[in-house]
């Protein structure tokens, strides 16, 4: 094994592809009490019947249970400033667990967005928002234009003649929302600048949007000069920008990775309860494969989202191209474990009533956030074919 970071353990180059990839990320006893208790209060908390029923909305008693019992949205924040430590592995082993189950909890936007941007931001920034969060008192979320397209940005920034700013814009398929504290990047004159923004600020506008994924909530927002305080100048926001699109899309892929685990568990239970002609479906071979699959896909998806959890924390050279390989890898696992699982379960499985298929909106809607499976591979392939200029030794 060999030893890199604070305390993570990851296996020598040439270790066979064969070893347990679960022993072989080396998680501390401490990081695998962490995913137990939240696997546990999950098993015991967590409904997709709100889900079902079109009223998904933040789970506020769970959530509190995981800011103030568990300390869950302290990761990563300092015990000055009342967090509970840890690092970023910890942050996607709660993602993981939370993506088995589709819990509606502000995890994502909270602790995975805004707690990083704030850290980034500056100690005195951090001091001044980061308690409250952690006491699970302030539901944060970060405002990005998920759309990168080449054209105008569709949020402004304008300074005012008294020192404050103001934001004029809008931005669609916000998640998060409602929040208390909104962290939006927004273009002013100079470039790009951090700001944050009340949820409760005058000319601020909330429309919940339509979505194929039932177990999250979107929403557009519209800025209609709404009052802004500058956190990050054009300095500074930029990289916080780059570090928060990081952190989003490998926590998104490890919420992938769980709720790829949830299709492959309900898929093979399914598959020994089931009979057909006298006898367990699982016992037909069409089946054996498709279970199969399903078991190499999570399999091998596992090792790429926590090896880039890893690059992130240590500050690996390789951290974007891991975090880009995670998600694409996420993506295509995940779609392809929750069709697999509806076909397993057959009729039954297209029902409204079984949750296959809310596995599968989820599936198709997180493809997309922060970068879908062919925008990550697009940005691979151009990094290869960098490695492959006249005079260097590489692929090719």
């Amino acid at each position: 094994m060999t030893t890199v970071g604070q305390g993570h353990s990851w296996p020598a180059v040439h270790g066979s592809l064969c070893d347990d990839a679960q022993r072989s990320f080396g998680l501390t006893s401490e990081q695998s009490d962490l995913r137990q208790t939240v696997r546990q209060l999950l098993a015991r908390r967590s409904d997709l019947e709100a889900a079902r029923s079109g009223g998904v909305s933040h789970d506020i008693g769970l959530w509190r249970t995981m800011c103030v019992d568990l300390g869950l949205t302290g990761l990563g924040v300092t015990e000055e400033l009342g967090g509970s430590g840890g690092g970023f592995v910890e942050v996607v082993i709660v993602a993981e667990e939370l993506g088995r189950t589709l819990a509606a909890v502000p995890f994502l936007s909270c602790a995975v967005l805004a707690v990083p941007a704030l850290n980034a931001a500056g100690p005195d920034i951090a001091a001044e928002y980061l308690p409250d969060i952690v006491r699970g008192d302030s539901v944060a979320t970060v405002v990005l234009d998920q759309d990168q397209s080449a054209g105008e940005p569709r949020l402004l920034a304008t300074q005012l003649a008294a020192g404050t700013w103001s934001l004029t814009g809008h931005v669609r398929a916000v998640i998060g929302l409602p929040a208390d504290l909104l962290l939006v990047f927004a273009q002013a004159r100079d470039g790009l600048r951090l700001f944050a923004v009340s949820g409760s600020a005058a000319g601020l506008k909330l429309r919940p949007a339509p979505s194929l994924d039932l177990s999250r909530t979107y929403s557009d927002l519209v800025f209609d000069g709404t009052e802004a305080r500058l956190l990050a100048d054009v300095d500074s926001a930029r990289s916080v920008q780059q570090l928060v699109r990081r952190r989003a899309a490998v926590a998104l892929a490890a919420e992938m990775l769980g709720g790829a685990v949830a299709c492959l568990d309900a898929a093979t239970e399914y598959a020994k309860v089931r009979n057909q002609f006298g006898r367990p479906i699982g016992s037909f071979q069409a089946i054996k494969h498709r279970c199969a699959d399903m078991f190499v896909g999570t399999y091998y998806l596992r090792p790429a989202v926590y090896y880039a959890a890893w690059a992130i924390e240590a500050g690996s050279a390789d951290a974007d191209l891991a975090c880009r390989v995670a998600k694409a890898k996420a993506g295509e696992v995940y779609l392809a474990n929750a069709k697999s699982n509806i076909q397993i379960h057959g009729g039954m499985g297209y029902t409204w009533e079984a949750n296959p298929h809310l596995y599968l909106k989820r599936a198709t809607c997180a493809n997309s956030m922060f970068g879908s499976a062919r925008d990550h591979r697009r940005a691979i392939g151009t990094y290869l074919r960098a490695l492959t200029r006249p005079g260097q030794t590489g692929l090719r």
